[in-house]
């Protein structure tokens, strides 16, 4: 399938895309700033209301810092995946609403 955007904004663009079942969450960020994290924070949340939550995120393994990233917005690991590359992929979801 492909992505569909859900929040267009100069700085970010959320999408969802069904996959074997399955809504993933993709976000492409433009600019990054303390006020960018406020307004996405704001628009997450609106997204996931609208999804009940039930969406997952998938995480390369050697992704530190969009890990970091996931768990500032309350996600958490609930499972891992083996990728076509042979490395690990950790599916994220998330559990609550907000910023920690």
């Amino acid at each position: 399938m492909n992505k569909v955007p859900v929040c267009i904004r100069d700085e970010y663009v959320i999408s969802i895309e069904q996959y074997e079942n399955y809504l993933w969450f993709h976000v492409t960020f433009h600019k990054w700033s303390a006020e960018t994290k406020k307004k996405f924070s704001v628009d997450v949340d609106k997204v996931l209301d609208l999804l009940n939550g039930n969406v997952l995120a998938l995480i390369k393994e050697d992704n530190k810092k969009l890990i970091k990233f996931a768990k500032s917005f309350n996600w958490q690991e609930k499972g891992q995946i083996m990728l076509k590359d042979g490395t690990n992929g950790y599916l994220y979801s998330p559990t609550s609403k907000g910023v920690k």
